[in-house]
């Protein structure tokens, strides 16, 4: 958070940092990139109300209430879907229920991309104003728990909310794993080798995809493979809850 500050100082030209509707729209309005800070995993609040409090006073404007990672206090859809005999609870647990009310009255976007099913619902019964939902698509077009059902698609538009769609290939494509994984297989010498250097996966793609841009190109889908997803949100609840986010 220190160093997107200290950016926007560097380029008052160019980014401006918002925290509301009138300064976001006042930096659109100048051409300047409108940056706002968003926390991805209610963990990081540490099971503590003071430290949710203390987000919103440096700025921070939406938090996903789970990231891959279920909290003390809700359940991911990662957890809810691979882990669910080892979940003490699915769904919002009375403090959960706290956070989400807590940030309703701070104006703090509750953002639900990554929370299971159970706690989404959960949460929609206990917010009193619209949600976000900051990077997923639809589960009838590529069914992985991490994208949206017609039931949950129908649930935000009935509560004024706005998802963002997600541009990762496996949230689109229900067949990109598929041709992933035989990527892999293709590179297994070389990919063992780089996490061997460093565990994490995405610094070994990361390489991979820049060492073999051909290869990369064909694995992704077509662009009017996203475009569908959009088309199906819009048809069902309207262009006003559907937008796009970049993972890059």
């Amino acid at each position: 958070m220190d160093t997107l500050d200290a950016v926007a100082k560097r380029n008052p030209g160019k980014i401006a940092m918002v925290g509301n509707t009138s300064t976001l729209l006042k930096a659109v309005k100048e051409g300047k990139l409108a940056a706002m800070f968003g926390v991805e995993g209610g963990h990081m609040i540490e099971n503590n109300l003071d430290n949710l409090n203390n987000f919103y006073k440096s700025g921070v404007r939406y938090m996903t209430l789970t990231w891959n990672n279920s909290t003390d206090w809700a359940s991911s859809a990662w957890d809810e879907t691979n882990n669910a005999d080892k979940l003490k609870q699915k769904g919002l647990t009375d403090f959960g229920k706290q956070v989400v009310k807590r940030m309703n009255e701070l104006g703090m976007m509750v953002d639900l991309s990554h929370v299971g099913e159970q706690t989404f619902f959960d949460v929609m019964a206990t917010t009193t104003k619209p949600v976000l939902v900051s990077h997923s698509c639809v589960h009838a077009l590529c069914p992985v728990p991490r994208n949206l059902k017609d039931e949950q698609i129908k649930a935000i538009g009935k509560n004024g909310g706005v998802i963002h769609l997600n541009f990762y290939s496996g949230f689109i494509d229900s067949s990109y794993d598929r041709r992933s994984d035989i990527f892999n297989a293709r590179h297994k010498a070389e990919l063992d080798s780089l996490l061997k250097i460093n565990p994490e996966q995405y610094f070994a793609n990361e390489y991979l995809f820049k060492k073999y841009p051909e290869e990369v190109i064909s694995l992704r889908p077509p662009l009017s493979m996203l475009i569908d997803h959009l088309d199906y949100v819009v048809k069902m609840i309207g262009s006003r809850s559907c937008w796009y986010w970049k993972r890059f």
